[in-house]
């Protein structure tokens, strides 16, 4: 019995059949691919290695428009510095903002909009992707600032889309000090309004059209705030001038 164990011991490596020899070889050639095309994902795919790119500009569009002679067209590049898919970078943002024009002194004029209760506007978008994340009103030299950001009732598409937030659904931004915690117009209060586009995970890119701002009354009748055709507008007297940057959050 002990002769018979000695017989099955394993035979010498010069034994190894040519047969295993070549597919040894087949699954060493194999394994350097597949690790060449796992490399190449993972450079690819997992380290991005993107950089930080904030771009926000406003021209008037006398092409595209929904009423009047032109619309603001807001051109907007938004990319996040990505050196990984594991890594979480902050949000970068872009606005679109209308502010009124300081006076000789420096002092911050406001406008009245207690007759008001609703802001209103015609809006469209170069591609799905682009959506409003915020509509904001600032009140007072400060920018006490109050915001809708119901996602769902701001998206965009293609094709010109009416947009309308009564002033009820405006809330004083969770980082703001105030006692309303609604927005309640009051007199000589609004200092500036506006848009924003948000993104910490896409490169995104592209345009964002908005034209006939609109302000509605308490009795449904509506007055034009902005026609989309200048930078530059005035209402009841006083002068506005609509600006676009980009920051990070």
């Amino acid at each position: 019995m002990v002769r018979n164990r000695r017989d099955r011991t394993l035979a010498p490596a010069s034994q190894i059949t040519m047969r295993a020899r070549l597919t040894l070889a087949a699954w060493g050639v194999i394994g350097g691919v597949l690790g060449g095309v796992l490399t190449s994902l993972a450079t690819n795919q997992l380290l991005l290695n993107w950089q930080a790119l904030k771009e926000s500009s406003l021209e008037v569009d006398m092409l595209e428009r929904r009423q009047g002679a032109g619309s603001l067209r807001w051109n907007l590049h938004l990319r996040p510095e990505r050196r990984s898919v594991f890594n979480r970078p902050p949000w970068s943002g872009a606005l679109l903002h209308a502010e009124t024009t300081p006076d000789s002194q420096g002092n911050i004029p406001s406008m009245d909009w207690r007759a008001f209760s609703a802001l209103e506007f015609f809006a469209k978008a170069s591609s799905t992707q682009l959506s409003l994340k915020e509509i904001n009103i600032f009140i007072g030299a400060n920018h006490v600032q109050y915001v809708f950001d119901q996602s769902d009732d701001l998206r965009l598409s293609t094709e010109w889309r009416e947009i309308e937030i009564p002033f009820d659904r405006f809330r004083l931004a969770p980082w703001m000090p105030g006692a309303d915690r609604t927005f309640i117009p009051r007199s000589g209060q609004v200092t500036a309004f506006g848009f924003d586009v948000k993104n910490r995970t896409d490169d995104l890119q592209g345009s964002v059209w908005i034209d006939w701002v609109r302000l509605r009354r308490q009795d449904g009748s509506v007055v034009l705030l902005s026609n989309g055709d200048t930078k530059d507008f005035d209402f009841e007297g006083q002068a506005l001038r609509w600006f676009a940057s980009a920051r990070d959050y």
